[in-house]
């Protein structure tokens, strides 16, 4: 009974503090990481007797990654493919590289000073897409171009982030061992795709929505078992089995639960398991590092803000868009959010990155979600955009 006491008040909590931040027009992922932060600050001496919500936060991290595999939306990629691939690609490699030289001039390793690059390459899109609903431009050429170099940037991140740590961690991984790997990988999830999905959906009952989570949940347990076990992590495995489930049973013709399939997980991945996850973050956030260096939080942060815009104005130019289109788009990707969290998390748990430094990112987090919408909405007034 005092588990579920624990799990309901923990829960009761976040949705609360996430409709309060809601009504700030903050994201409400900042409602469990708050309840995660009132536990490390005031109710310290019970955190181990809450090491069993870290079971939890695995879980939603793993249901995170295949809900974002299950939400890429591909058909961006072919739209616009020279300017939007410039565009992305200077959204990568400026991130990483002036992170990079930042961090080593401050005094990181190359290890920490590459994944603080990969993590700066992120944008929290569904704050991106809020902020284009909001002014109308979602479905403007201006707005697909956010979003769809946004989700690229996500996938980049969310992809090498992992298997760059798997390396790091198991260093002695040959790459001959890493390439044998990948072909036994990619060789059962081509079996899964193409021989045992299609036949498994001729057994659903559309109308039995049960029967699509189970498959949903095996599916992604799965692969993320498989992807484990070959030494590239289960997140990566979480990922894939979102886009196999998206590519098999949302996109055939005769399967008629594609909206159910979403929903369901979006229900069970947000509204269950996830929050579990930024609780933790919430508890495993310092607040001590960041009052001790705060400038550690603003160096991240305007790096999060220069290296966007200077990465977009340089890719939209080279496509033949114009400054003032670059300069917008580069701060409506600053703002940092879940993915963000995701690769910071994945980094502190292997131990590749300490205490002050995941304390930092939260505080950019904060400070981005905050700062990129003030900064889009007086831009946005000054500068005709369609």
């Amino acid at each position: 009974m005092e588990t579920l006491t624990i799990l309901f008040v923990l829960l009761a909590t976040s949705y609360f503090l996430s409709k309060i931040v809601k009504k700030f027009k903050l994201p409400t992922v900042l409602g469990p990481i708050y309840v995660g932060l009132i536990i490390s600050i005031f109710f310290k001496e019970y955190i181990p007797e809450l090491s069993g919500l870290e079971s939890f936060a695995d879980l939603g991290l793993i249901f995170i990654m295949f809900y974002i595999g299950l939400e890429l939306n591909f058909s961006l990629f072919f739209k616009k493919p020279g300017r939007l691939l410039s565009l992305s690609a200077f959204n990568i490699i400026i991130p990483i590289v002036v992170t990079y030289i930042v961090m080593k001039l401050i005094g990181f390793n190359s290890i920490v000073s590459i994944i603080m690059g990969l993590i700066m390459t992120v944008t929290a899109t569904a704050i991106s897409i809020e902020i284009l609903k909001e002014y109308g431009l979602l479905e403007s050429r201006f707005g697909q171009s956010i979003i769809f170099s946004a989700t690229l940037d996500d996938i980049f991140e969310v992809i090498f982030l992992p298997i760059l740590i798997t390396y790091v961690d198991k260093g002695d991984l040959s790459l001959t061992v890493l390439i044998f790997n990948i072909l036994i990988f990619f060789t059962v999830i081509y079996a899964s795709r193409f021989l045992i999905i299609p036949y498994v959906i001729r057994f659903l009952d559309n109308d039995e929505k049960s029967q699509l989570f189970i498959i949903g949940t095996l599916m992604v347990l799965l692969v993320s078992i498989i992807s484990e076990y070959l030494g590239f992590g289960e997140l990566i495995g979480a990922l894939i089995a979102g886009v196999i489930v998206k590519f098999t049973l949302l996109n055939a013709e005769e399967y008629q639960g594609k909206k159910d399939m979403t929903e369901l997980f979006e229900a069970a991945t947000f509204g269950f398991l996830a929050p579990f996850f930024f609780i933790w973050v919430g508890i495993n956030t310092d607040l001590s590092h960041i009052l001790s260096n705060p400038g550690l939080g603003i160096i991240l942060t305007l790096l999060a803000i220069f290296t966007k815009v200077i990465g977009s104005i340089i890719g939209n130019y080279i496509g033949k868009g114009k400054f003032s289109e670059g300069l917008i788009i580069g701060v409506g990707m600053s703002n940092k959010g879940m993915v963000t969290l995701v690769g910071a998390e994945i980094a502190r748990a292997a131990g590749l990155i300490d205490q002050e430094l995941f304390s930092a990112i939260i505080f950019m987090i904060v400070l981005t979600t905050i700062i990129s919408p003030l900064l889009f909405n007086k831009l946005i007034k000054k500068i005709n955009i369609s």
